[in-house]
């Protein structure tokens, strides 16, 4: 058979489709075949006529069966292989004949009408996006190469795509992160099942969203005898690219059989009880939802502005066929950050719109307004606004801070304390589970030895100042920073429960590579204490924070290995330097160095209880209990969002230690007691923090 040939009748594609609703489908898909010529060359590379140089396409010949009206066209893209060196492209000269060497990809397009539906299928998968693209707008491309038509369509709106499709046994899922970056969590997830409905974790899983989805539900077949079991329907959902897919066919015949299965079961789902559970609704049960954009008017509290450029595909990588081109080189990825903390919004600004400082390593570049606006109904623009520079406009961070600013809404996220993301053009709300987060170790942090306060900035003893201070451990209990809190007041800090330790020996890690900065144990009640600090940088005593927690405990939670005894024992000796090997201190004062602590840690054998203290003293009693208060009675308090989102964020670190038999705490100031416990503490050096232990939801 000549290629010339190819016609409906020897082509059998994968069922994958892209359903659009229009009020005359076949004016647009007749539109739509009319212009396929002009639009195979606005792709990136321009699609090869077989047999014509001066055309991109072969169209097909039009067909008509079982109410179908079906056209199609074939063309090839010839591109260098991507392991060949770009001066060995085609056009170069070269002596070893590499110069023509080229891979040929032969595409096909389907353009399908039936009833009020419009189907497309493109084997390849920029012409899909052009053609997405001309359907919904009317027009694609750029400049003089712009493509329209006179009679676009609506793409099938993601709730009818979950309704119909995304139900029965959930077998695969593809999850998008929305919390903040953290080793905490994975940025994203494929999982694959017998039904994930019941193997999400409906805590862990809240601060996700699906992109796409595998479903098993219904009968293929319902004429099919009592005696035999019908195979179910299985469909594929990509909400990202708008796309459903079934399965490889054997013929045309079969492809528009199941377009037709598609459209019956989008026009017809089956109708779900008013009182089912979570988990037999349609969708994907726990995830965060996308909502319209009449919710922009709810957004308050922005509190996080996250910029990720986006990264090689991963079936790319698997393949081996990355290009350089795909790779991260955006440079506001790599050393830029928005910093929101500190930040001082405009005054007549909508709660909406979130102020952040521009950082480009450690320099400020700017200070950045950002507020989102209605696009569609489902998408939203995010707007910008320069309010101040802190460097010249033509220093090199300005540029890769305009370069990223130019690609805001594919590549910002903007989180909310009102339980909102905003991420790639799409607003989201985020359900959290009300699991109030309660280990909490509220303290008022007396004064030091010498009556002093403790600078809660302060995380280890320096001299010098700015820039130039320098770290000395000598000092650790001589001062006033969090690490000479820490020894000071190690005997009721390491404690799991409420009772002081009698007999502590204490052991500072601090350093590249630590395993925490402190690590405690009790020679009589045998537990090992692991102590992670971060001072208090900035943030009112009023306000909740989430990331500050993010750092401090992503810190602790990739040292978990260190929770076996033989790895921790190993990891003390080969850590000892000169410098921290007499960093250790005993309850009763006997001088001890490392080896000795190593020493006496593995006596405890494997019987020990591990203990985990974050010390991060950003969250102050009242505000947490007065959003906690405002919660539980249903206000719509400020702090009320990021109690939440730090709830399930302190909740989760919590689970993963308990799961290796570790229990947890976290610091905070107790300033209701700030003044009673001073005036109890003048008179002595250690304190006895009051602990918060109600368990209610």
């Amino acid at each position: 058979m000549a290629t010339s040939e190819i016609t409906f009748a020897n082509i059998r594609p994968y069922v994958t489709l892209n359903l659009f609703r229009g009020p005359d489908c076949a004016a647009t898909a007749k539109q739509v075949f009319d212009k396929l010529e002009g639009l195979a060359g606005t792709l990136p590379v321009a699609p090869t006529h077989p047999f014509q140089d001066h055309r991109h396409i072969v169209p097909m010949t039009r067909a008509v069966a079982e109410g179908i009206t079906n056209y199609g066209a074939w063309y090839t893209v010839e591109k260098p292989p991507t392991w060949l060196r770009e001066d060995s492209s085609p056009g170069s000269t070269g002596s070893s004949g590499t110069a023509r060497l080229l891979d040929v990809a032969n595409h096909l397009v389907v353009v399908m009408v039936y009833q009020k539906y419009l189907g497309v299928y493109a084997s390849h998968d920029a012409m899909r996006s052009r053609l997405v693209e001309l359907i919904e707008v009317g027009e694609a491309g750029e400049g003089r190469a712009t493509v329209r038509i006179d009679t676009p369509a609506e793409t099938v709106t993601r709730d009818e795509i979950e309704f119909a499709f995304v139900r029965g046994n959930t077998k695969s899922a593809w999850l998008e992160g929305l919390h903040v970056p953290t080793v905490l969590k994975a940025d994203r997830k494929i999982l694959s099942g017998p039904d994930l409905r019941y193997a999400l974790d409906h805590f862990g899983e809240q601060t996700f969203t699906y992109t796409a989805a595998i479903s098993e539900f219904g009968q293929r077949n319902l004429q099919v005898a009592a005696s035999k079991k019908s195979a179910p329907h299985r469909v594929g959902v990509s909400h990202s690219k708008k796309t459903l897919w079934t399965r490889s066919t054997k013929a045309f015949d079969e492809f528009i059989v199941e377009f037709k299965t598609l459209i019956a079961l989008l026009t017809n789902p089956t109708a779900i009880a008013v009182n089912v559970s979570d988990l037999e609704r349609p969708g994907v049960p726990f995830v965060a939802r996308p909502v319209t954009t009449q919710t922009l008017t709810e957004l308050s509290d922005g509190f996080d502005i996250g910029y990720e450029a986006p990264t090689t595909p991963e079936l790319e990588l698997l393949a081996g066929e990355a290009l350089d081109r795909t790779l991260n080189t955006d440079p506001w990825s790599q050393q830029g950050r928005f910093v929101v903390e500190g930040a001082t919004r405009r005054s007549a600004a909508p709660d909406s719109e979130i102020a952040a400082e521009a950082y480009y390593g450690d320099q400020r570049v700017a200070t950045v307004s950002f507020r989102p606006i209605r696009r569609t109904d489902q998408t939203v623009d995010i707007l910008h606004r320069v309010d101040s520079y802190g460097v010249r406009k033509d220093d090199p961070a300005v540029v890769a801070l305009d370069r990223s600013l130019a690609k805001r809404n594919t590549n910002l996220t903007l989180r909310y304390g009102s339980g909102h993301v905003i991420q790639n053009g799409v607003l989201y709300t985020l359900h959290f589970r009300d699991v109030i987060f309660d280990r909490w170790h509220w303290t008022s942090f007396p004064a030091a030895p010498d009556g002093k306060p403790y600078k809660l900035t302060d995380e280890k003893p320096t001299t010098g100042k700015g820039k130039k201070k320098i770290y000395v451990p000598d000092r650790i209990g001589k001062e006033h920073s969090l690490f000479c809190y820490v020894r000071n007041n190690a005997a009721n800090l390491i404690s799991p429960d409420d009772r002081p330790s009698g007999d502590w020996w204490l052991l500072c890690d601090d350093g590249a590579g630590e395993i925490a900065d402190f690590i405690a144990l009790d020679t009589k009640r045998l537990f090992v204490t692991f102590v992670h600090v971060k001072a208090w940088k900035d943030g009112k005593e009023s306000t909740i924070s989430v990331t500050p927690y993010s750092e401090v405990i992503a810190q602790a939670i990739k040292n978990l290995r260190s929770f076996d005894q033989n790895v921790l024992g190993k990891a003390i000796h080969d850590r000892t330097t000169d410098a921290n090997s007499e960093l250790v201190w005993r309850a009763d004062g006997v001088m001890i160095d490392r080896k000795k602590f190593a020493a006496k840690l593995d006596e405890f054998r494997h019987g020990a209880q591990r203990h985990v203290l974050i010390l991060q003293p950003r969250t102050h009693r009242k505000a947490w209990e007065k959003a906690v208060h405002a919660h539980r009675s249903a206000q719509d308090a400020a702090q009320v969002g990021r109690m939440r989102q730090l709830s399930a964020l302190l909740s989760g670190a919590e689970s993963i230690f308990q799961k290796l038999g570790a229990t947890m705490a976290v610091m905070g100031v107790d300033d209701q007691a700030a003044a009673a416990s001073a005036a109890s503490s003048s008179s002595t050096s250690s304190i006895t923090p009051s602990r918060v232990r109600k368990r209610r939801p």
